[in-house]
């Protein structure tokens, strides 16, 4: 897909962080580049609230996404997350409620707190090998999470991280 125009994100060069998203929402391309300059991360809260995005597509060129990054994007239905992140942080996803599936890749070690606090469409969601902790409030409100994977290197599982999935049946 083409990536979305440039003037739809606040950019600080300095450091390659998209620091906001002010566009219409839909389908949401991060470009790889925003006047010339290699994008390498989503800064804290950059899509906070932002409702109207249904998909987010990142290249693999991002490297880092800060904590809130997506918080309460309700509408938001699909999201790609590429090779090379290594941290989903504290509250990365946590509200957004359309959100039915999400594939982590391997690169991913670590969760934070409440990354999917209240993904209550959440349904599945895979965990890959190399994630050493659960952290609390991890998939708290997941209602409609049905059954969920533990890599054998998680070492740790914090309170309540499974508080809320009431459809929860099935925990390898």
């Amino acid at each position: 897909s083409a990536a979305s125009p440039e003037s739809d994100f606040r950019f600080k060069a300095s450091t390659g962080t998209i620091t906001s998203y002010i566009g219409a929402g839909g389908v949401v391309v991060i470009p790889e580049t925003i006047g010339g300059v290699a994008v390498t991360a989503i800064g804290n809260n950059a899509f906070y609230r932002k409702t109207k995005i249904t998909r987010i597509i990142i290249p693999d060129c991002i490297t880092s996404i800060g904590s809130q990054a997506f918080m309460d994007c309700s509408g938001l239905t699909s999201v790609n997350i590429p090779d090379g992140i290594t941290s989903i942080e504290r509250a990365t996803f946590e509200g957004c409620s359309s959100l039915a599936g999400l594939t982590l890749p391997d690169s991913v070690t670590s969760i934070g707190q409440r990354a999917f606090y209240n993904c209550s469409g959440l349904t599945e969601i895979n965990i890959p090998d190399g994630i050493i902790s659960i952290e609390e409030y991890t998939f708290y409100g997941c209602a409609k999470l049905t059954e969920i994977a533990i890599p054998g290197t998680v070492t740790s599982i914090g309170n309540y991280a499974f508080d809320g999935c009431s459809s929860l049946t099935d925990i390898n």
